[in-house]
């Protein structure tokens, strides 16, 4: 009884001396693992540096830009002198837009 008191005894010291060890050493190599996938999430959800696009008269035709480009990324056929002294002013001062489909609906009314 006691041989059986004294091994249950020492298996129970050997299971805590190692969980002490064990446990610290999976908490640190999972906290490791965790922190670039915290960070390939913010990464993720970062706003996009891009901030538009402007649609407006360039060498008589209207033309799309993206912002902060001296040169247009996509030329129309469509010359301004066609449209209304309106629509002239506002394509020389130029459109701001947020989205390829709000540049789409824009096109769209001036080229229809």
């Amino acid at each position: 009884m006691k041989k059986l008191i004294l091994i249950t005894g020492i298996i129970l010291i050997l299971s805590v001396i190692i969980n002490a060890q064990i446990i610290p050493a999976l908490a640190k190599q999972s906290a490791e693992t965790k922190t670039p996938e915290k960070q390939t999430i913010v990464d993720e959800i970062e706003p996009d540096p891009y901030t538009g696009y402007i649609v407006k008269e360039f060498n008589g035709k209207i033309a799309v830009f993206e912002k902060g480009f001296a040169n247009p990324y996509r030329m129309t056929d469509m010359p301004v002198s066609f449209l209304p002294e309106y629509d002239k002013n506002l394509l020389i001062s130029g459109i701001e837009l947020g989205s390829q489909d709000e540049v789409s609906r824009v096109l769209e009314d001036y080229l229809s």
